[in-house]
């Protein structure tokens, strides 16, 4: 579930699952794209 990035160690977290996501073969229309484009475009 996704939740609004509210302190430094949650970013961190973002940060590391977008990476993870990254490494995978991502589905275009899949939860994980959804996921990884949420989370992209906080940064």
């Amino acid at each position: 579930m996704l939740k609004p990035i509210k302190t430094e160690n949650q970013y961190n977290d973002a940060l590391v699952r977008v990476y993870e996501l990254m490494q995978t073969d991502i589905k275009e229309n899949s939860t994980k794209s959804d996921e990884f484009e949420v989370l992209y475009k906080v940064h």
